[in-house]
């Protein structure tokens, strides 16, 4: 038998062979990749559940050295100082670091830019990228008054992807009764024991995210950011007088007469929801549809809820504390189980 006859005839794809080779190519791609992304997002978001649970470990470390959790402000030559993100640097194996922080200088200081500018990784979400961030801070920019105690110059500032829970509002004050409104666990030259967490450690929030990435440049991060050395509300507290991720659904105004929502608010670039550790390190992921408070569009801030001439917050008699709110209280007496968020 000649050779040529055991050949077998060759020939290309067809058309349609191609077609449907590039369909088969184009759904393998379209399930794999957004499973990848999905896959990713998964480690991402377990991996700030496991730094948001140091953070819960090392402050608790704090209380039981202490007898109080860290204040969320405290003030030196009138202005606030560093944060209990920066009290809790010795629990966290970062003791040189708390060395170089001058309590008796506000924390714009030049005795602080060592703190100011000092990126940690610990204190960034991986789905925050803008938190990883060290930008420039021109004070001279921002700053007007002459105050002597301010640096006047440029220096880095570095920022934090959470904040530690201040109860569902924040009362600027030295007033005792406004003061005395205070329902979380960090405000102004707080002091508060575990031991006063009376709601139960599991029921009350200690951290929630508080994402950097949502600002929109580097002026709203310098101006409103959480950075991190700076105990303040919207830098290293939060409160849930806004619901979870207000951003782009809540009115840009001041509805609390302190902070626009999206800067106060807890919040994350996790898709549907944030993360959030209670006192006793569970660490659970908030949805973006937990029960809150109903905000009001024309005052951008909760029905029934306001501000009365003495600075206090008054509630309606029809206006109660929702599932969001509760969580946030330390001793209101209201228990939600797991099922309720």
């Amino acid at each position: 038998m000649r050779a040529g006859m055991c050949e077998q005839s060759r020939r290309g794809l067809t058309l349609i062979e191609i077609l449907v080779v590039i369909a088969l190519v184009g759904l393998v791609i379209a399930i794999v990749i957004p499973a990848a992304l999905s896959a990713r997002e998964s480690a991402r978001r377990s991996t700030c559940g496991s730094r948001l649970r140091q953070i819960a470990l090392a402050t608790s470390n704090y209380a039981d050295s202490w007898g109080v959790l860290p204040a969320g402000v405290q003030f030196a030559q009138d202005f606030n100082t560093a944060s209990q993100q920066v009290a809790i640097l010795p629990f966290l194996d970062q003791a040189v670091l708390f060395n170089a922080v001058n309590f008796d200088w506000c924390i714009w200081a030049a005795a602080n830019t060592t703190i100011l500018g000092t990126s940690l990784d610990l204190y960034h979400c991986p789905s925050d990228p803008s938190a990883a961030l060290r930008e420039l801070f021109s004070s001279d920019r921002f700053f007007e008054g002459g105050h002597d105690f301010l640096y006047y110059g440029h220096f880095p500032i570095a920022y934090t992807s959470y904040a530690g829970n201040a109860g569902t509002w924040f009362q600027h004050s030295r007033d005792p009764a406004r003061l005395g409104q205070s329902n979380g666990l960090f405000y102004r030259e707080s002091a508060i024991p575990l031991s006063a967490i009376t709601d139960g450690l599991s029921n009350t929030i200690f951290y929630a995210e508080h994402a950097v990435s949502i600002l929109n440049d580097e002026t709203e991060r310098i101006l409103e950011g959480p950075q991190w050395a700076a105990g303040w509300y919207g830098s290293t507290i939060f409160t849930s007088f806004f619901p979870v991720n207000p951003q782009g659904s809540i009115r840009d105004e001041y509805g609390d007469g302190l902070c626009r929502a999206f800067i106060g608010a807890a919040s994350s670039k996790h898709p549907g929801g944030i993360n959030v550790v209670f006192v006793d390190g569970a660490v659970k992921f908030i949805k973006d549809t937990i029960d809150s408070w109903e905000i009001d569009p024309v005052r951008a801030a909760p029905r029934g809820v306001i501000r009365d001439a003495a600075g206090l917050f008054q509630l309606s008699p029809s206006t109660g504390f929702h599932v969001w709110q509760v969580l946030t209280t330390r001793a209101g007496n209201e228990v939600v189980g797991a099922s309720g968020f």
